[in-house]
């Protein structure tokens, strides 16, 4: 990892300060359902589908937003795990930027204060080894955590299972919607030489069978400047899994899983302001939270590989 004290640039959106309420309802319409006809997200926000698609188009060439196809984290037998790092933003922001070149990094954020790193990976056990390596080589012991994700919750239905089952077709089809989730059966077909049909019976059989999914990446800018926050939580047995499950359901959740060490639960939500948080909070009182940490998030450089 790089010794360098130079913090990575943060990249500014000055479009996000141009969205008007026809983006924002566009936004909160593609985060609840990602792969719905334009024609629904027109229904929701009360224009043409015609409008909605020009809006989309732009908001996804601005990097606002991007909808793209996943596998859960432990599709395949892959290893998911976050790094929780904490440290001087000096320190910190080298190994960030180092982090988000990754091909196996996911998702790479400072907190708010530049204080703490979370680096989200998804991979192979043995390259997995060589990383944890290299970070405990250039990151004090007592200044890192490293926690398995057991359980991601994501979209219902969702499974890790079934790798053993997709062809050679489903591979290029899972590659494809990595980058592009809204890509048509007919530009897809196009561009790997297969048939419309063909295209679309695949891909209704990864998404039928739960190994395909679709998920919205918003900047969170575009969603709120102050209530981003990461909260982790410690759980009572028994409330685990009810607990995940309604967070999951929530709008405000983007994220939220299982995980090893002293927390049992993590989630990423993103609330209107910062004291919103007191209520959200409040409302989960009786889903057996022991404590919470609550940690602000700030520059997102990495927001997912999708993969």
């Amino acid at each position: 990892m790089p010794k360098s004290a130079r913090e990575p640039a943060k990249v500014e959106h000055p479009k996000l300060d141009a969205l008007d309420g026809l983006d924002r309802a566009l936004l909160a319409s593609i985060i609840r359902n990602p792969d719905a006809a334009y024609s629904k997200w027109a229904e929701e926000v009360g224009v043409s589908a015609r409008t909605v698609r020009r809006r989309y188009e732009q908001l996804r060439r601005q990097g606002i937003v991007r909808v793209f196809g996943r596998t859960l984290p432990g599709f395949g037998g892959r290893i998911a795990w976050l790094a929780r790092i904490h440290g001087a933003p000096g320190r910190l922001g080298p190994i960030a930027s180092e982090l988000a070149t990754l091909e196996t990094t996911r998702w790479v954020r400072l907190s708010r204060d530049c204080g703490e790193l979370i680096c989200g990976v998804v991979t192979v056990p043995s390259i997995y080894d060589d990383l944890l390596f290299r970070l405990h080589s250039s990151v004090p012991a007592r200044d890192i955590q490293i926690h398995q994700l057991l359980q991601v919750w994501g979209q219902p239905g969702s499974v890790t299972s079934g790798a053993e089952t997709i062809d050679d077709i489903d591979q290029l089809l899972l590659e494809t919607y990595a980058k592009d989730g809204r890509a048509s059966a007919t530009k897809i077909a196009a561009s790997l030489g297969l048939d419309p049909a063909t295209v679309s019976r695949h891909r209704r059989r990864l998404v039928d069978s739960g190994i395909l999914y679709f998920e919205a990446d918003v900047h969170p800018d575009a969603l709120s400047e102050s209530g981003d926050l990461n909260i982790w939580m410690r759980v009572r047995p028994g409330h685990i899994e009810e607990l995940g499950r309604r967070l999951r359901d929530m709008p405000e959740t983007r994220f939220v899983a299982a995980i090893s060490g002293q927390h049992q639960i993590v989630a990423n939500v993103v609330l209107p302001s910062a004291s919103d948080a007191i209520t959200f909070i409040d409302d989960l009182g009786e889903c057996g939270i022991v404590d919470i940490e609550m940690v602000p998030m700030g520059h997102a450089l990495k927001r997912s590989a999708g993969s």
